[in-house]
């Protein structure tokens, strides 16, 4: 009888631990898989339809975006320009001195899959006004990885909005800077829909492993 009271116990206690760390795996699984997908679309600093509204840096979707020398358009079917039937931004790289960083608020590392990019191309009036606004006819994009070191692409983009994907290094990241390049003065292009995905931090690394060998214990145990 008490070696039946022992092993009821012993049996009890392997579903209580079951009972506590399944929730945790469950909901480790859900928040990495919740992370995925997600997207900069700019809409939490839209501007109103027919505006092109000229700013400096930008904070959306959690994002930081640092322009070296404060210039960025936010357009939403603004005559003349690249819409795309919602707020996007046109980002001026100026004989190369105005990069644009871009790096999590929160400093969390991230990676990235895609984005939409197009040629600024403003249909004004004059001659001055046209060189003003020349198009990027490339996007050079360089990502820092957390622990060091970089990687590069570069998209030729065109006069229509198109998606560009990156290759499956670009993970880890702690900021991607962008420039445009391909004419001589101003290299205009458009930007939207960034995809990225945070990173998981290690102790939900961890937290997920935990829970894990505490369940398959809790059910050894059970057996």
């Amino acid at each position: 009888m008490r070696e039946f009271q022992i092993g009821l116990a012993y049996s009890r206690q392997h579903l209580e631990q079951l009972f506590f760390y399944t929730p945790i795996l469950f909901l480790s699984l859900f928040n990495a898989h919740s992370k995925a997908n997600e997207v900069v679309d700019f809409e939490d600093v839209a501007t109103r339809p027919s505006v092109n509204e000229p700013g400096g840096d930008i904070v959306s979707g959690g994002f930081y975006f640092d322009t070296e020398t404060n210039q960025s358009h936010r357009s939403n079917r603004f005559p003349g320009s690249q819409d795309n039937g919602s707020t996007h931004v046109n980002f001026s790289d100026y004989r190369g001195l105005n990069p644009v960083v871009m790096s999590r608020v929160d400093r969390a590392s991230f990676s990235l899959f895609a984005v939409d990019l197009t040629e600024a191309r403003l249909r004004l009036g004059s001659a001055a006004d046209r060189d003003f606004v020349e198009p990027a006819s490339e996007v050079m994009f360089t990502g820092r990885f957390v622990g060091g070191g970089s990687i590069e692409q570069v998209f030729d983009i065109g006069s229509v909005w198109n998606t560009y994907h990156f290759g499956d290094h670009w993970k880890g990241l702690s900021s991607v800077t962008m420039k445009g390049i391909g004419t001589p003065f101003n290299n205009s292009y458009e930007i939207d829909n960034i995809r990225f995905q945070l990173v998981p931090e290690p102790i939900t690394a961890s937290t997920l492993t935990l829970a894990a060998l505490c369940v398959a214990a809790g059910c050894r145990g059970h057996r």
